[in-house]
């Protein structure tokens, strides 16, 4: 079916899921009522706030999941906003790839990300190669330290990141 498509379950997890291809989730917005997921995984605009608006222009009335992950793509304030105001659930981003898993994701303070320093190692580098002081925008540069058979060692991402020393008060 349709659904099948457009949904991604988790096996850990019943309750979960991730919006793989919201388009067909459209078509199948009825099922909602039935899954009423505690944590939903998804892109912000490509999936999570596709299927937010349409939920909202049909006014279909949904359990609120718990949590929302947002991945895959940058997101936005008035993302947040708009995905938070009509799930009623509170969004946390994290920052991952292919390559390495989560690299970096948000606590519940939202001021920015908490490297995943059990996984990677972080670098925020200039263009001249030296590394970025607090604030400063850069390349970021990933090692693995995780992958043993054919490691990641300065892996230049391509992605750019602000380094900041600050020490968050959840940490």
């Amino acid at each position: 079916s349709r659904a099948d498509k457009g949904l991604k379950t988790n096996p850990s997890s019943p309750l979960s899921f991730s919006i793989v291809e919201s388009a067909f989730l459209y078509w199948d917005i009825g099922l909602w009522p039935r899954t009423s997921p505690v944590t939903i995984n998804s892109a912000p605009k490509t999936g999570i706030k596709s299927l937010a608006l349409k939920i909202q222009e049909k006014n279909i009335r949904i359990k609120s999941p718990r949590i929302i992950f947002t991945t895959a793509e940058v997101l936005s304030q008035m993302d947040r906003n708009i995905i938070s105001s009509i799930f009623k659930a509170e969004v946390i981003d994290y920052y991952c790839c292919n390559e390495f898993g989560i690299i970096a994701y948000e606590c519940r303070q939202h001021n920015g990300y908490h490297i995943n320093d059990d996984n990677v190692i972080i670098e925020f580098i200039r263009k001249d190669g030296t590394p970025c002081e607090s604030g400063e925008e850069g390349d970021i540069i990933i090692t693995s330290l995780s992958i043993y058979t054919m490691p990641f060692i300065r892996y230049r991402i391509g992605d750019k990141g602000i380094y900041t020393n600050t020490q968050c008060k959840w940490n």
